[in-house]
């Protein structure tokens, strides 16, 4: 009897278990029919089974190294001295040891702020978009690197135009992208048209993504403007809505992909790249 029980509840459990499985989806897109993985800010957002400050040093080398995502995706903005520093947030308080906002710094004092919920020895601080460029080089990895580029400056607007601003930023980004390891690892994203077409000056055959909810009229603006594709909230966008993309030939990235319900949502829409912030589960569910 208990071996019978015990044969009934292994059975009752693989079929349980197999009825949680998602089904099998057959990808078709324009990365080669591969959903590429970029973790979001580095490995994810910040949680207890991901400690990680997002754009820390820790958490892009976690995503890349030890999770071996395709890529990463970083939020980037311009230090008083235009660098390229890894940061989200519009004020350094939020989750820094310093106040203000990076426009407001020097890189090298921005070097000096501590990530609130650092959990590393010696603390988690800001970075510059360089040294993780170095990484890359040093590495030989072909990782790619999204930038997620913030067009204004959040302080000091006063000091310094919008269009100055934008044309900065872009320069730099460009100079970033010249880099012969990174010329087609590197692309960036931005709802602001006026960096994205400097950019595109810059550099003809970079790979820029226009942020946007998918319509009729964004797809006509980045075919317009020489885009290579779109960035996108997952819940805003449906599988229709990339098919269309598609087939105009641009690329789709998904993003805010965080549950596993949303991650298998996401997969089955087709997007060419999907930026999470559960690297390991999108991988188990794609391969």
């Amino acid at each position: 009897m208990k071996k019978t029980f015990c044969l009934l509840f292994s059975a009752a459990f693989l079929l349980i278990t197999w009825q949680c499985q998602p089904e099998t989806h057959q990808i078709e897109n324009l990365n080669g029919n591969v959903i590429g993985v970029i973790g979001h800010g580095g490995s994810g957002l910040t949680s207890l089974n991901n400690p990680y400050p997002e754009n820390s040093y820790t958490s892009i080398v976690h995503a890349l190294f030890a999770y071996d995502a395709d890529g990463v995706e970083v939020d980037v903005q311009l230090s008083h001295d235009q660098d390229l520093m890894l940061y989200h947030d519009l004020h350094l308080e939020s989750s820094t040891s310093c106040t203000g906002c990076i426009f407001q710094y020097t890189a090298e004092e921005l070097c000096n702020c501590e990530f609130h919920n650092s959990n590393t020895i010696g603390g988690e601080k800001l970075i510059r978009l360089s040294k993780i460029t170095q990484l890359l080089r040093e590495s030989g990895s072909k990782k790619m690197v999204f930038l997620d580029v913030r067009a204004f400056p959040t302080c000091d607007e006063s000091t310094m135009k919008f269009g100055e601003y934008q044309a900065i930023l872009a320069a730099r980004i460009s100079e970033a992208m010249n880099d012969k390891v990174h010329k087609e690892l590197m692309s960036a994203e931005s709802d602001n048209l006026i960096l994205l077409d400097e950019l595109k000056r810059l550099q003809p055959s970079a790979h820029l993504f226009l942020d946007c909810k998918i319509s009729d009229e964004k797809i006509a603006i980045a075919k317009a403007h020489g885009f290579f594709g779109l960035v996108c909230y997952n819940n805003e966008t449906s599988k229709e809505d990339i098919s269309k993309a598609h087939s105009q030939n641009l690329r789709v990235v998904l993003f805010d992909v965080r549950s596993r319900a949303s991650t298998i949502d996401a997969i089955s829409k087709n997007p060419d790249f999907i930026q999470t912030d559960n690297i390991p589960m999108l991988q188990q569910l794609l391969y």
